[in-house]
């Protein structure tokens, strides 16, 4: 069995798997935890302190809960814009022993054995070949449900317990 299909990456692609990427390791649930406690705090002794301490402690609360997700956002925008990778699309071809992609005229291909794990996040299917090294699938480049199931089947076949896809119906 094969699967192949295109993936051209966006902005939103890239937003999305930087959210999901940050915000489910330790330092990002750190991130929102001290966000909620300023606001917290900030609320309960509103009145009982100096006003200015009050403000601080908004003020950390903006920069742990809104000033993060918006640099993610700019971070993925300038990662899309200033690198030649994503302004072409991918073409991925998976069988039972490998991963190839190829854009132009390269083409490399990995192995089952050398990749991390297969997990789907929000829209984005995401291949860790290593903790900073992926593949990046959104959901709608693989074309329909034959296609993403087409590639469960092979990441589950090759992967064994580090898949963590589930197919989907067919309906």
């Amino acid at each position: 069995m094969n699967s192949e299909f295109d993936v051209d990456i966006n902005v939103k692609d890239m937003y999305s798997f930087l959210m999901n990427n940050t915000y489910r390791k330790f330092s990002g649930i750190l991130w929102v935890i001290m966000g909620i406690a300023a606001v917290v705090l900030a609320v309960y002794t509103r009145g009982k302190v100096n006003v200015s301490y009050t403000v601080l402690l908004l003020v950390f609360a903006v920069i742990f809960l809104v000033l993060n997700p918006v640099v993610l956002y700019l971070k993925a925008r300038r990662q899309i814009k200033n690198n030649a990778y994503f302004a072409i699309p991918l073409h991925f071809t998976l069988d039972e022993d490998k991963i190839t992609v190829s854009q132009g005229e390269n083409s490399q291909s990995v192995t089952w054995q050398e990749i991390y794990k297969a997990v789907k996040y929000s829209s984005n299917v995401i291949i860790y070949i290593t903790d900073i090294r992926t593949f990046i699938w959104p959901k709608r480049c693989l074309d329909n449900a034959k296609v993403y199931n087409d590639v469960v089947k092979l990441a589950s076949a090759g992967l064994g317990s580090r898949c963590k896809l589930k197919e989907i119906s067919n309906d």
